[in-house]
């Protein structure tokens, strides 16, 4: 995790939603195996036992500051590496020092980042 951003503004400073906040988390990733399919929904973040994966609407326009999203797969060669955003539309009322996120992998493990320090 490169950062990870907690807000309920667009990049104009426009209110999006006033019954949601958004995370945003900025991930660089490296395969350093064969070319495999990086899945979206794969990544998910969890604050206490509500559990969120990214939203379908990519919101691409409204953090267009903070990166590039992917809306399902990306591609990667090997040791190819990329950076890209992840959008989680969240409960407003929800700490915000709590979210970890999760990755699951191809062979079922369950990879838990911490990205609390960063929100």
């Amino acid at each position: 995790i490169n950062k990870a951003y907690y807000t309920d503004k667009d990049y104009t400073g426009n209110v999006i939603s006033k019954k949601s906040s958004f995370v945003i988390v900025d991930v660089a990733v490296k395969n350093n195996s064969e070319p495999r399919t990086i899945e979206m929904e794969n990544f998910h973040i969890k604050n206490g036992t509500k559990d969120f994966t990214s939203t379908r609407n990519t919101y691409d326009k409204e953090f267009v500051d903070l990166g590039k999203t992917y809306s399902i797969v990306k591609e990667l060669k090997r040791d190819e590496e990329t950076s890209f955003i992840i959008v989680y539309k969240v409960d407003k009322d929800l700490a915000k020092n709590k979210f970890v996120m999760y990755y699951q992998e191809k062979d079922g493990y369950l990879r838990k980042i911490k990205i609390c320090d960063t929100v």
